[in-house]
Formats: structure tokens, C-alpha cells, sequence
């Protein structure tokens, strides 16, 4: 078989007030799960273990808003210096592991051997602080949930169409910048591993295009996308990302390409060629989300959405720029095999890093965390 008739579960980490039970539907053939916080829906009115019209499994959690926010805000900072002790972020993971995951883990199959429980992939409709948080880094005091999972994110209950990617067909456009004027002009460093990144990307797909340093620049971005059927691309540039599109942006070799110039240089004019031949998965390797803005990676999911792309690949934090080059190539190593999902492929690079001799630092959560991937986990 091609890998792919592996079950997964949505678990939904809020729901508005106003959506009724029965309209929590199977997403695009999807198997869902859902744990909804107290006070979403009233609790008394939703038996645990309740069985929804759509054949959605829905848990009630117990939750303490104020609780949740702070915990999460403090992983989330443990998780962006490098020297916190490793300790510390999983006391803090596992606080949230209790109220995330505990309450449902027999429907979720963790205590069974992954190579032999049909549940593989958990996607999850994050809200609140939850949603700048990697899901990855959530342990139950054994392991963390990338361990046992691979792990996607999905903006809402409809996903885009769930197709998996064409190994076979793997074309991809690179590019990015080293050190770039636009850097500088607005108070940034080189990324002085870019070449690097790019170089060991082409060399595992070799049907690859690189526009790197004064070639990267957003006329032949756009030019390239129109002449060439590329399913992936990858810019390795520095960028921000935030819910207000005015604050969203990356940098080519000269400028800012702002959220709205991103969706004319990534939406090919034929209508037709975006149809029959989309961006399969959009990559942002240098990029982070906005500081304190808990909607930012909506922000980039909208990017992706807007432009027809299936799923992103980014990171939450700015990342080592060394180990984000090594994971980057990592990642196409394995997303090479037919077998593997995109899903599948970043939970092997982040297992990887987390098994990693010490030496590098990549077992730090800091360093393999916060790459996420947002849409068709396929």
C-alpha cells in the first residue's frame, strides 16, 4: 500500500460557542477526535464519551482558562533559551499534557506500540495561547507526543484537500538569501548557512531550482512559478508572521515582500495549472512567528490557504540557523520516500535531533520544537 490509509485523530482544542455538537463534522474523509474546555459548551448538556451524529468522539476536559494561558506562555518562553534545563520544559509540558491529552489517551491508543496501533497522526484546531505552542513538545512524564505521533496543524475543521504529495513528481524551487541588504536595512543578521541549506536540499532532489543572494528576489520568484510546475517551495529568508497581514512579511535580496505581494507571487495566473498542478507544501525555514501574538500562526496558515498551498512548513521561533540548515536537509532526505507522509517526515528529523549525541545540542526541545507543519499533513 502507499502508507497512507493510516488513521489519524483531530483533536479540537476549542470550539466557538455558537457551533452546535452536531455540526463538528469528518473533515474530508478524516477520523476526529475532539476534547472541547469546560465553559466552550456547557458541560451537563454533553455526556462524556458522546458519540456526535457524525460519528465524532467528544470529550469533555476540565480546564481552567487562566491556568492553561499561564503554563503555556511559560513553556513557550522555557522553549526559546536554549539553556533552559530540559527538566523544567517538561514539568511545564506535562502540566499541559494532563489537561490537553490525559482526559481522552485510551481513545488515542498511546499506551500501544505506534508500529502497531492504527492511530499514527494527531492534527490538531488549536485557540487561545495554545495556538503559537508546539504540540510536539507535550509530555506524559515518559515521552514527548512526538515520540508516539506525528503531529500537523490544521486552521479549522475544513482542511484543504488532502492529497498526498507526488514523490515521484518532487520539484522544488529554492530560494534565500545570506546576507542580505534588506536585512541589515531593518536591523537583522546574516543566515550565514543558507547556501548550505539550499546546496544539500538540491543535491537529495536534484529536479530543483535555487535562486540564491541578488537572484532571490520576488519578479523571479513570481517568473519561475509561472513557467515551472513546482509542488514545493522552500525560501530560506528571514520573515515575520502575525494575525495583522500589515505586520507579515519575509525579505528577498532587496525588500520586504509583504503578505498581499506574497499572495499575487505565489498564485500563478493560469487557474487551471494552480488546479491541476498547486504548491503541494510551502516552506519558511528562516522565519518566526510574532512575539505575543497568539493568532500569528493563523497567519501563516492564511498565506498558505490564499495561495493555494496544501500545507507550510515553519518554524514558531528563530532557530539556530546552523541546526536549521542540517534539519531542512534532513527533512527532504526523508520526505523522499514515498512512503512517508510530510507528517512522518518532520517527526523523523525531530526524532533525530531529539536522539541526537549532545555534542550538537540538537536534543534540546529549543532546536527541534518549533518546526511546524500547518495543513495536509500527507
Amino acid at each position: 500500500s502507499s502508507g497512507y490509509s493510516r488513521q489519524h485523530l483531530e483533536v479540537i482544542l476549542q470550539l466557538p460557542p455558537e457551533r452546535k455538537i452536531s455540526q463538528v463534522g469528518q473533515p474530508n474523509g478524516a477520523i476526529p477526535s475532539g476534547a472541547i474546555p469546560d465553559g466552550t459548551i456547557p458541560s451537563e448538556a454533553i455526556p462524556d464519551g458522546t458519540i456526535s451524529d457524525e460519528g465524532t468522539l467528544l470529550h469533555v476536559s476540565q480546564w481552567v482558562e487562566d491556568d492553561v494561558t499561564q503554563v503555556a506562555a511559560q513553556l513557550q518562553n522555557s522553549l526559546k533559551i536554549l539553556r533552559t534545563p530540559t527538566n523544567r520544559i517538561k514539568t511545564q509540558a506535562q502540566q499541559l499534557y494532563g489537561w490537553i491529552i490525559r482526559p481522552f489517551e485510551q481513545d488515542l491508543d498511546v499506551a500501544s506500540d505506534r508500529n502497531q496501533s492504527p492511530i499514527q497522526t494527531l492534527v490538531f484546531v488549536l485557540d487561545g495561547p495554545l495556538r503559537n505552542l508546539p504540540m510536539a513538545v507535550l509530555h506524559n512524564g515518559e515521552q514527548y507526543l512526538v515520540e508516539r505521533y506525528a503531529i500537523a496543524i490544521t486552521p479549522g475543521l475544513q482542511l484543504l484537500d488532502s492529497q498526498p504529495l507526488q514523490r515521484q513528481s518532487l520539484n522544488i524551487l529554492l530560494g534565500g538569501a545570506e546576507n542580505a541588504p534588506s536585512f541589515s536595512a531593518v536591523g537583522l543578521g546574516a543566515l550565514n548557512n543558507v547556501g548550505r541549506e539550499l546546496n544539500g536540499i538540491s543535491t537529495t532532489v536534484p529536479t530543483s531550482q535555487t535562486l540564491m543572494d541578488q537572484t532571490f528576489l520576488k519578479t523571479n520568484i513570481q517568473q519561475n512559478l509561472e513557467t515551472t510546475p513546482y509542488n514545493v517551495v522552500h525560501l530560506a529568508t528571514h520573515g515575520n508572521f502575525s494575525s495583522d497581514p500589515e505586520q507579515t512579511f519575509i525579505l528577498d535580496w532587496q525588500q520586504p515582500i509583504s503578505a498581499q505581494e506574497m499572495d499575487r507571487m505565489l498564485n500563478v495566473s493560469d487557474p487551471q495549472r494552480a488546479i491541476e498542478h498547486p504548491i503541494e507544501l510551502l516552506v519558511l525555514s528562516a522565519c518566526e512567528t510574532a512575539s505575543g501574538d497568539s493568532r500569528a500562526a493563523l497567519g501563516l496558515a492564511g498565506i498558505a490557504i490564499r495561495a493555494g498551498a496544501r500545507s507550510t512548513l515553519a518554524t514558531l521561533w528563530q532557530v539556530n540557523d546552523a541546526s536549521t540548515t542540517e534539519f531542512m536537509v534532513r527533512f527532504y532526505q526523508e520526505l523522499t520516500n514515498p512512503n512517508t507522509t510530510k507528517a512522518d517526515a518532520l517527526r523523523k528529523v525531530q526524532l533525530s535531533f531529539l536522539n541526537d549525541n549532545h555534542r550538537t545540542r540538537h536534543h534540546r526541545p529549543n532546536r527541534w520544537a518549533p518546526f511546524t507543519l500547518v495543513g495536509s499533513w500527507l
